[in-house]
């Protein structure tokens, strides 16, 4: 988030974008700053059984959450770049094998006397 935050105190804004691409998402999303901390924040609007109004929070470290963002993003990116090795090194092997195959297709005719 790009504004300034006061200490223990925090914002949240409707999560626009969210909502379009999925049903289940936050409808409100936002940050807070408590004891030093920023903390990332997620309310869904929902109503209770007896129909009355209600908020349901979910909170987590922004910096750790951040991480865990960073350290997926360089696994699937790892996993990628070994899929891509490994499609290289099965295309390699045909190759090869496909020269193998020409080799003894031409060294076995019969030699003209």
């Amino acid at each position: 988030m790009s504004l300034e935050l006061n200490p223990n105190s925090g914002l949240a804004f409707r999560n626009e974008r969210g909502l379009e691409r999925s049903a289940k998402a936050p409808h409100f999303k936002g940050e807070i700053l408590f004891e030093g901390r920023r903390i990332n924040v997620s309310i869904w609007e929902r109503k209770t059984k007896s129909g009355k109004s209600m908020l349901s929070f979910n909170v987590e470290d922004a910096v750790a959450a951040e991480i865990e963002r960073t350290e997926r993003k360089l696994n699937h990116l790892r996993n990628r770049s070994e899929g891509e090795e490994q499609d290289r090194d099965d295309t390699m092997v045909k190759v090869d094998e496909s020269q193998d195959d020409h080799i003894k297709r031409t060294s076995t005719k019969p030699k003209a006397a």
